[in-house]
């Protein structure tokens, strides 16, 4: 009786499957265009206002402050830390190295 009813359920199954209309998918072409950028071309001019060796010094002094203060080292307290410390006059002024 078993062997029965899983037989006339997978006839049910086989029934409503065949009934189902056949799903038809079509992908449209696609075109990808690439623009090859030189690094170096992108921004010359706003690169040219940035003293990057002053950033760099910048860096080094938070990374300095925050190993002095056992800051967490996350991205948001290493965010937060570099807005307090330009608010303060710099990462720099704040452990004393731009002391005059």
């Amino acid at each position: 009786m078993v062997i029965g009813l899983v037989l006339f359920g997978w006839a049910l199954l086989a029934a409503a499957e065949s009934r189902q209309e056949p799903v038809v998918v079509s992908q449209p072409d696609v075109i990808v265009r690439t623009v090859v950028v030189q690094p170096e071309m992108v921004t010359p001019f706003a690169d040219s206002l940035i003293d990057w060796d002053e950033q760099e010094r910048q860096s080094d002094c938070l990374w300095t402050f925050m190993q002095d203060s056992e800051l967490e080292l996350s991205l948001e307290m290493v965010w937060a830390a570099g807005e307090v410390a330009d608010a303060l006059g710099g990462a720099c002024y704040l452990i004393g190295e731009d002391d005059e």
